[in-house]
């Protein structure tokens, strides 16, 4: 795993950058959307709209909540970003 500096890096990149970001959680949850902000041990995360997500929540929202999520919750080897220039997905640490 990685250990939560590096993953702060990492996701900061992809702040600085707007990459879409996609991980799995602890939880078996899938999150796909983007970094808002990022703090020492959490991240802020912006889901990406989806309309499997719409239906099953009866068509009043697009995504979940915007929410912070530890980096515990993360599991490391799932992180991955879009790159465009290679139109792509990247794998952390790439």
């Amino acid at each position: 795993m990685a250990d939560a500096p590096a993953m702060r890096t990492f996701l900061v990149g992809c702040m600085d950058s707007a990459a879409k970001v996609g991980f799995s959680l602890v939880d078996g949850r899938e999150f796909l959307g983007w970094v808002d902000e990022v703090a020492d041990d959490r991240v802020f995360v912006a889901w990406a709209p989806n309309p499997i997500y719409m239906q099953a929540t009866g068509g009043e929202t697009w995504s979940p909540d915007d929410e912070w999520i530890p980096f515990s919750a993360i599991r490391a080897e799932t992180l991955a970003w879009y790159d465009t220039s290679a139109k792509r997905w990247l794998t952390y640490p790439d």
